[in-house]
């Protein structure tokens, strides 16, 4: 009886087994909300998000359900389920969106005129003067101008966010900003919109007061101040004009669609606070010209962002800008003109009809009307005399009262509220961005055919799929590239272990990408020894290498178990291996004791002290609080020459190619725009002669030129999503036809255009970090690669070291175009269109 809007009372049972769950409103208004409120809001609300979604067509949602409980609205999506459906509405809908797209000043224009001659026609009826039957007429008028309302609301909210959601994934794409970015704010800022105007009619009124010599009127509370005014000609003359401008646009209250607050014209000291706000700012303060600084600061992002916008893309980025400056507008204008007009009409309406009520007896106050139904207030409304709804306003604020005391739950629900938020989410978003299909969809599928032909007879893919990248622990140590011991050596001596047969024999299956053919994953499960039972996805040669060769443990269980406790507790496992690694090496020249390390002896091979120690790091504890900073902090903060023994570069730990034995690899860490990673340039030749190609691996002379290409190409496939384990035989021609059919650009296809895209992504990395202060002097590798000889690693590796990096610096400069102290030149950036940068 009390949950009181009849046929969306929430049943714990049915709208449970219907649903997987509701979510509490309590963004419009605050909950409890009373009975007239919540009918009114449950009922349109509803109707309009699902006309609006209907009107529009929207591919993935048709709306929102609606219940009312303890005073609170919850509501859930009507999601679409059908990907036929989905794809038959998605046409509809670029239909139904166009006229907003194409004129939305008319559109919302439409139906501002529209909404404010409904206001119109309601405020024709004089409240103060009508009978019964008027003001009955009257509200139910206000019902149907609500449903209208909602109706708009829902239709424009729809529109101007999907407006909105495809501007910020286009920033996005061409520009690397989204809607939390300043530049991005500053495009949307400045508008001379119906919410500024009501604004700096608040802000002139303070002014006039200052002028007028009423300022001191305006001290203390601001309930406190329409008295004081009153006692004056000035004040009264002041207040006379401010009425008026209240009758115009004061219909709205304190809170967005609070209809149970008074309006601004029934309790002006919300608008006199504003006032207030505004008389505290002095007389310097001028709300025009803040609005024309955000106005100048808009034109000048808009100059700034579509010179970082392709010429060829440019006209249709101004249309997507322009409406998505529409829908910032109509978010601050909409308030005005829907939510609070309309909630300031129905606290019209029922207020009048209360009066009438509480003066015939049939209920306690005016107010008391906000505790009825529109039926019962249909019932009493003409001849209120000969009616009692005395005890039904008292139930329903008793129960009103109770709800007060008990905070609704946020959610409720048969999955929890994390997985129903993913739903929600991922419904909104598809509903956002649409489904997205190749722009050539026949020559896309020939292409991928084309792929997946080479993929499936290619060896390198084959070895993949049955080892993944185990073999290469065995290479590495034979090549004498295997960093051992904290990069002292290049190859393990019992390196057997963990060869590519062990991992073979504890192999439980493959896992991969969605629709990946390589499934390159390995899962392996220690079967007997002290780890049976460990099971890790992986490990990959970086962890067998970081977890086991590069610290002399040659235990396979021990390196599984290793790898799946560093999943367990989010650790990257090059920089676990690498802090294990630096503390072993110090731990051995005796800048760590025992004190140090909580009793662990962190001698090269102990593997039951390494999974102890990756315990503290994941649970800050100990040593391995200090260690869970990095080698680079970590070494600052111990002091002690322990910096000499930090293996990284600008502060990321060095992966498993020692650079002394693969110079190539050695120039690509140092001039890593963010630092020591494997995966930034990837010179693989010097791994593999892949793809077939003489290259010296010893050489440092005459590898700046390659190096800086080797490291654009990655740059640009990984923006194209190049997976390096998938791409085996793919050719930069085969590239080229899978993303000009994908996109509908030709100039993609053109392997010169995408490196130098690779190129562009990398001077701008460059550009940023220059600003924050890097240069020439952070191009290094740390001291043991340039000056102590590499031990132990095979036949051609033994005793290398990095000896001209200064003459393979000045290369790679020269080939990027960046000065001798590492920062890109201005012609640079102008050839790369950077020179806003």
């Amino acid at each position: 009886m009390y949950d009181i809007v009849p046929g969306f009372e929430f049943d714990d049972k049915a709208d449970l087994e219907r649903y997987d769950y509701w979510f509490l409103d309590a963004t419009h208004s605050v909950p409890p909300w009373t009975p007239m409120f919540g009918w009114f809001w449950v009922n349109f609300c509803r109707h309009g998000m699902q006309y609006g979604a209907e009107k529009l067509s929207l591919p993935t949602v048709k709306g929102w359900d609606w219940r009312f409980k303890n005073g609170g609205g919850y509501l859930t999506l009507y999601t679409v389920k059908s990907q036929a459906e989905q794809e038959q509405r998605e046409q509809c809908f670029r239909q139904a969106i166009r006229p907003l797209v194409e004129n939305y000043d008319k559109v919302w224009g439409g139906f501002v005129t529209e909404i404010l001659g409904h206001y119109d026609r309601l405020k024709q009826t004089n409240v103060n003067t009508a009978d019964n039957i008027e003001l009955l007429a009257n509200f139910e008028d206000t019902i149907g101008v609500t449903r209208r309302m909602w109706e708009i609301h829902m239709y424009m909210m729809y529109g101007v966010y999907t407006a909105f959601i495809l501007f910020e994934n286009v920033c996005k794409d061409l520009l690397g900003i989204d809607d939390t970015k300043p530049q991005f704010q500053r495009l949307l800022r400045g508008f001379d919109n119906k919410a500024f105007q009501v604004d700096r009619e608040l802000w002139q009124f303070a002014r006039k007061a200052d002028d007028m010599g009423l300022g001191s009127a305006f001290k203390g509370q601001a309930g406190n101040v329409i008295p004081v005014l009153e006692q004056s000609a000035a004040g009264k003359q002041w207040l006379g004009e401010f009425r008026a401008f209240l009758n115009e646009d004061g219909w709205r209250m304190q809170r967005m669609a609070e209809a149970n607050l008074p309006t601004w014209i029934e309790d002006p000291t919300p608008a006199i606070a504003n006032v207030q706000l505004y008389l505290n700012k002095g007389g310097k303060f001028n709300l025009d010209d803040e609005r024309k600084k955000l106005a100048a600061e808009r034109n000048e992002a808009e100059k700034q962002v579509l010179d970082r916008v392709p010429a060829a893309q440019r006209d249709w980025f101004k249309t997507m800008l322009a409406l998505a400056q529409r829908a910032s507008s109509f978010s601050e204008e909409h308030n005005h003109y829907l939510d609070l007009y309309t909630h300031s009409m129905i606290r019209r309406s029922c207020m009048a009809i209360g009066k009438k009520l509480a003066q015939a007896g049939t209920i306690g106050a005016a107010e008391d009307i906000m505790y009825l139904m529109p039926d019962e207030v249909r019932k009493v409304a003409i001849a209120p005399e000969f009616h009692n709804l005395h005890p039904i306003v008292n139930q329903r604020r008793d129960a009103w009262e109770s709800w007060q005391k008990n905070e609704n739950p946020p959610f409720i629900g048969k999955i929890d509220m994390m997985a129903a938020i993913g739903e929600l989410v991922k419904a909104i978003a598809i509903n956002a961005a649409g489904r997205v299909a190749p722009h050539g969809v026949e020559a896309f599928h020939q292409a991928v055919q084309k792929q997946i032909g080479i993929l499936k007879e290619h060896s390198r893919r084959k070895q993949l799929t049955d080892h993944g990248t185990t073999p290469m622990t065995e290479t590495a140590s034979y090549m004498g590239w295997l960093p051992v011991e904290n990069f002292r050596k290049g190859s393990l001596a019992n390196a057997e272990p963990l060869a590519v047969a062990e991992f073979a024999r504890l192999k439980v299956s493959n896992f991969g990408c969605y629709s990946c053919m390589t499934r390159c994953g390995q899962v392996h499960r220690v079967a007997q020894g002290n780890y049976a039972g460990a099971e890790s996805e992986g490990p990959e040669y970086e962890t067998i290498w970081a977890l086991g060769a590069g610290l002399a443990n040659s235990e396979i269980g021990a390196v599984v178990a290793a790898d799946a406790k560093c999943d367990l507790l989010g650790l990257d496992t090059v920089s676990a291996g690498n802090a294990l690694g630096f503390a072993c090496e110090l731990y051995e020249r005796g800048i760590l004791a025992c004190s140090d390390t909580d009793g662990l002896e962190l001698t090269w091979g102990n593997h039951a002290a390494f999974l102890q120690l990756l315990d503290q790091i994941g649970q800050r504890e100990g040593l391995g609080r200090l260690l869970g900073e990095g080698v680079k902090r970590a070494a600052e903060q111990i002091g002690r020459g322990a910096e000499r023994y930090a293996m990284h570069v600008k502060g990321m730990e060095l992966p498993g190619y020692e650079p002394r034995a693969l110079k190539g690899y050695a120039l690509s860490y140092a001039t890593s725009n963010i630092g020591g990673s494997h995966m930034y340039g990837r010179p693989r030749q010097e791994l593999y002669s892949d793809p077939a190609k003489a290259v010296d691996r010893f050489a440092e002379i005459g590898k700046g030129q390659w190096i800086a290409q080797v490291q654009a190409q990655q740059a640009a496939d990984e923006t194209a999503i190049v997976c390096n384990f998938g791409n085996s035989g793919l050719t930069a021609e085969l590239l080229g036809q899978l993303l000009v059919a994908a996109t509908g650009r030709a100039e993609l296809g053109d392997a010169a255009y995408r490196q130098r895209i690779g190129e562009r992504i990398l001077c701008l990395e460059r550009a940023f970090n220059v600003r924050e202060g890097f240069s020439r002097k952070d191009d290094t590798l740390p001291e043991r690669m340039l000056t102590e000889p590499l031990q132990d690693a095979g036949k051609a590796s033994t005793a290398q070291v990095v000896r001209h990096l200064d003459t393979m610096l000045d290369e790679y400069y020269d080939a990027v175009g960046y000065t001798r102290d590492g920062i890109p030149t201005e012609t640079k950036m102008r050839e790369l269109e950077l020179s806003n940068t």
